[in-house]
């Protein structure tokens, strides 16, 4: 049986996630590699933080630019590759992108506070083209 906050999260997540979607990924002239790595849980038990990777990546797989990669979890990922310093992570999550050939990495964390009285939480996602220029240290798409 599912707890209480995680049938509240789910019955809120469909709108988030089809916004969340839509905002992240521009559409580009053709269908876009894009790998969804697992969504990092801080705070909330590991199944939500699933649960939220399994729906972004459904949501962006009926998107026809998009073409959703087969993901990794992201925190394994950042340890593979010593992604420890977070003002790095964008020229570490570059070198992931390429070994996952994909031209654009969708990665999150879900934040809670399982002790408060009202189960809440937040998502920080980032979206990451896996084209870097460390002489600038930007982006480039």
């Amino acid at each position: 049986m599912r707890s209480p906050s995680f049938r509240a999260f789910a019955a809120v997540a469909p709108p988030c996630l089809a916004a969340l979607a839509l905002a992240l990924v521009a559409a580009p002239a053709r269908a876009e590699p894009i790998v969804v790595l697992g969504v990092e849980a801080v705070g909330v038990p590991d199944a939500q933080a699933q649960a939220l990777t399994d729906a972004l990546r459904a949501e962006l797989k009926k998107r026809p630019t998009v073409q959703v990669m087969p993901g990794k979890d992201y925190v394994e990922m950042k340890l593979l590759f010593g992604c420890t310093d977070e003002a790095q992570l964008g020229a570490c999550m570059a070198q992931v992108g390429k070994s996952l050939v994909a031209d654009r990495l969708l990665l999150g964390t879900l934040r809670g506070d399982t002790k408060a009285a009202k189960s809440q939480g937040k998502v920080d996602a980032q979206l990451f083209p896996a084209q870097w220029d460390p002489k600038l240290g930007i982006h480039v798409t």
